[in-house]
């Protein structure tokens, strides 16, 4: 074609070498005639310009890289502001992307700018697609992502917001579940550990019950403002977490006992009348135990305006999750799904047998 850039050399080529053989025409009709010499040099000369330019245009038309020109005098839409490779890029197109770059703050610069920055992106875009680019899976996946969340913002963000939670809601919420805000009683409490052998005798055993029954005697000596057994329980008690700070194992609620100790001896502890008070000592098959209340709390209620905002929070996270629930329900309604389990269990039988044995021997990769 005349418009590409390889037909333009061909063109062009043509016409000298028409201008030419009629030049030579018009001299043999007024003029002597040329010499034959002259004659080949210039028709030998016409015609390997004229293939080279055929092989040109025909390599530029195959690699795709340049942009056809209109032919001179040739009418071009007048809707048309610019073509990249071919694909036009209309004032509607050159208008909605200066409103769009207004309606988010951002530069929209003189149209002109505006459009080299378009035909940039419709080049890049364009070179994309003709590598492949746009069917690469992680490609894909990124773009299905875009898709869902816009979905999900026109279907689905409308009906949560749409979901008013009242102050009235908020009550009948808090009274029907008071026990989620209400803390239960506790005590702080203090333990000596001495552990005998499972195979001791019964004359070590004695003895080992005699050593708690002196710290009892001792503890009940301490001055009122001791924290816990102090340094009683360095010298009596075995428990390493607890012997360096006077056996203070923490607050504990009754429902949920500390693992780490017998439940007879928490229940020991949480019985105490008062703070400062010590057990008699605890005999049970994992040793001997002396356990001290440090401090107590009563069950304390917090207010429904101090559990307002968690109340609100929980609710709209609850009504979310029925508004997934009824629309995951409307698609499956509108696009059923089928899986076929044993297609899916072979599948799994053929992971497995692919993962590697901890027999295998390693792998080793080339530096």
């Amino acid at each position: 074609p005349v418009d590409s850039p390889g037909g333009s050399i061909i063109h062009a080529r043509t016409r000298a070498a028409g201008a030419v053989m009629r030049l030579l025409t018009c001299r043999g009709a007024s003029q002597p005639p040329m010499e034959p010499l002259m004659s080949r040099l210039l028709h030998n000369r016409i015609r390997p310009i004229a293939a080279a330019g055929a092989c040109v245009g025909v390599l530029l038309l195959a690699v795709g890289c340049f942009r056809s020109e209109p032919e001179a005098g040739a009418e071009v839409d007048p809707e048309i502001v610019a073509r990249v490779g071919g694909e036009p890029i209309t004032e509607g197109e050159l208008r909605a992307e200066w409103q769009r770059r207004r309606d988010r703050g951002q530069p929209t610069g003189g149209f002109e700018a505006l459009a080299g920055d378009m035909t940039r992106r419709r080049q890049q875009v364009r070179r994309a697609l003709e590598l492949g680019i746009d069917k690469d899976p992680e490609v894909v996946r990124q773009y299905e992502n875009m898709l869902i969340a816009s979905l999900r913002e026109q279907e689905l963000a409308v009906e949560e917001a749409g979901a008013e939670i009242t102050e009235q809601l908020l009550r009948e919420r808090y009274d029907q579940r008071i026990e989620q805000w209400t803390q239960p009683a506790r005590v702080r409490l203090a333990v000596l550990v001495l552990r005998g052998s499972a195979g001791a005798s019964q004359t070590r055993l004695a003895q080992i019950r005699a050593r708690m029954e002196e710290a009892r005697v001792r503890a009940m000596d301490l001055p009122a403002d001791s924290r816990g057994f102090g340094a009683l329980a360095v010298e009596y008690s075995e428990d390493q977490p607890t012997r360096y700070r006077g056996g203070d194992i923490g607050w504990v609620e009754l429902d949920r006992m500390d693992a780490r100790f017998p439940a007879e001896v928490l229940e020991a502890g949480y019985t105490l009348p008062q703070n400062g008070a010590v057990s008699e000592v605890i005999a049970i098959q994992e040793g001997f135990f002396l356990v001290k209340r440090i401090d107590a709390r009563a069950p304390q209620t917090i207010p429904f305006e101090e559990a307002e905002t968690a109340l609100r929070r929980q609710l709209k996270s609850e009504q979310q999750q029925a508004k997934e629930r009824e629309y995951q329900a409307r698609l499956d309604q509108c696009l059923p799904v089928e899986l076929y389990p044993e297609r899916l269990v072979s599948l799994d039988a053929l992971v497995e047998s692919d993962a590697p044995s901890d027999h295998d021997s390693p792998i080793f990769f080339p530096q």
